[in-house]
């Protein structure tokens, strides 16, 4: 956390994103990255879900486990679906459970750290 910590004692803003929902994510690393958004001197946090991608490795794999069982339909790539669910140590409700509350924690964070739009380090160069 130490470059974080450097990057607010300069004056830089910064946003950190996270993505959860990885095939071999546990709850406990779950958790573990909750630690980390709740200690993260950062002005904005961003979360998302992880979305297994045609064509990538991924893919590949959570096809060949059959989480779509058989070929994907938009819903299991739509993050708010409740197709959603790509791990395999957490089941769907425990998930729903632990992004619910991830989903919190970033909210009420963000809410505590947003004070308008950025504001130009310099002014922007005027355009012809």
């Amino acid at each position: 956390m130490a470059g974080a910590e450097i990057l607010v004692k300069s004056g830089v803003s910064f946003t950190g994103n996270f993505m959860f929902g990885f095939p071999e994510e546990t709850i406990d690393d779950m958790r573990a990255t909750l630690d980390i958004i709740k200690s993260l001197p950062a002005a904005n946090i961003a979360i998302s879900k992880f979305i297994p991608l045609p064509g990538t490795d991924l893919y590949n794999e959570v096809m060949a486990a059959g989480a779509f069982g058989g070929e994907p339909a938009y819903e299991h790539l739509d993050l708010f679906s409740n197709k959603y669910h790509y791990t395999k140590y957490v089941n769907r409700e425990d998930f729903a459970d632990i992004f619910s509350e991830i989903h919190e924690v970033v909210d009420q964070k963000n809410k505590l750290t947003r004070k308008g739009p950025p504001k130009p380090i310099r002014p922007a160069a005027k355009l012809l």
